[in-house]
């Protein structure tokens, strides 16, 4: 499993949100210094997760951005999917379809696609436990995978 630049750096940017939640509001600059991001960059995933409604903006002397929730109500599924339209088997499968469909050619005799199904559901049900919160606690849940 493979998580974009854009997947990792976006979920820098809400993580630097969530340290400010509740007080002033945190700028495009100050994110981008804080995690060694370019400016730009920091702006167009910003932008993004405004337009999603992940977060607000506030124009003006005290401007920045804020959270909308509060970082526990927040999953780390919840930003990586606002960010990729590939965190799915569907999507995986069709980066490396030949007729590049939206969906794998021949499911019915596909014998991967099972496991990128089983992974991608592990990914779902573990990353929607995870909230924002935990990530600034440390205190990520240990798992223990049983076959």
């Amino acid at each position: 499993m493979h998580f974009s630049a854009q997947e990792e750096y976006g979920l820098r940017c809400i993580l630097q949100l969530a340290k400010g939640h509740g007080s002033e509001a945190v700028t495009a600059r100050q994110i981008s210094e804080q995690e060694f991001i370019s400016l730009d960059y920091v702006h167009k995933l910003l932008g993004i997760l405004k337009c999603k409604g992940l977060i607000v903006s506030t124009r003006g002397i005290k401007g920045g951005f804020r959270l909308k929730k509060p970082p526990g109500e927040i999953t780390v599924c919840e930003v990586l999917q606002l960010l990729s339209s590939e965190l799915n088997s569907d999507g995986h499968c069709a980066k490396f379809n030949k007729k590049k469909a939206r969906t794998c050619h021949g499911v019915e005799e596909c014998e991967v696609k099972p496991l990128w199904d089983t992974i991608f559901r592990f990914y779902e049900e573990f990353g929607s436990k995870v909230t924002i919160q935990d990530l600034i606690d440390r205190k990520i849940p240990t798992i223990q995978v049983v076959f």
